[in-house]
């Protein structure tokens, strides 16, 4: 599953038997990762979640599952190490920036502010164009991975709000749009930078 950098992404696994044999107690885990504990004894399969802490954006490779045992006494442990071949997408950490995108201290609702309903802005009808583009050139002066961590955090509420939005990065542009579709192709972007 996808995830953003600093949360914690989900593997599912399917562990299936061949022929008839029984395995018991089987414990799979990565190196970081949550653990299982499993038996094949009635069910010809078992589906399993991991779940592993991720800090950088971009591809995340777990690298080999470890797979054991100390059945049946406990007294000997079989193991071994299973390269799945598995990534999960990190995307960069949201990061609110002080930025309004542009807002003008005209478009300001005074009297809303004034009365305890936080900063909001007047929005007209008569635009020709209602899309925002978020620029790699609106936070100037901050290093790469701060520059992505904002324009994540704009993504995230510009979709949360509906609005159609673009991305514009060095090299890479994404014409306005909205949708669940758009948002992982922005983020995808913003992660693979």
């Amino acid at each position: 599953e996808p995830a953003f950098a600093g949360q914690q992404t989900e593997f599912r696994l399917m562990v299936e038997r061949s022929k008839q044999r029984h395995h018991y107690a089987l414990y799979l885990k990565w190196p970081t990762s949550s653990e299982s504990l499993v038996s094949l004894i009635a069910d010809d399969s078992v589906n399993i979640q991991l779940h592993m802490a991720v800090d950088k954006r971009g591809w995340f490779n777990p690298g080999r599952l470890l797979l054991e045992s100390t059945y049946p006494l406990g007294l000997l442990r079989c193991w071994t190490w299973i390269d799945l071949d598995l990534h999960a997408m990190v995307y960069p950490r949201p990061l609110a920036s002080t930025d309004r995108m542009g807002d003008s201290l005209r478009q300001v609702h005074w009297k809303g502010l004034a009365k305890g309903q936080g900063v909001q802005t007047k929005q007209y009808t008569a635009y020709a164009d209602r899309s925002v583009w978020l620029d790699w050139d609106l936070f100037p002066g901050t290093g790469t991975e701060q520059r992505l961590s904002h324009l994540c955090y704009w993504v995230l509420e510009f979709d949360r709000r509906r609005e159609e939005y673009g991305l514009r990065l060095p090299g890479v542009v994404i014409g306005p749009a909205v949708g669940e579709k758009h948002r992982d192709r922005v983020l995808k972007e913003l992660a693979l930078y």
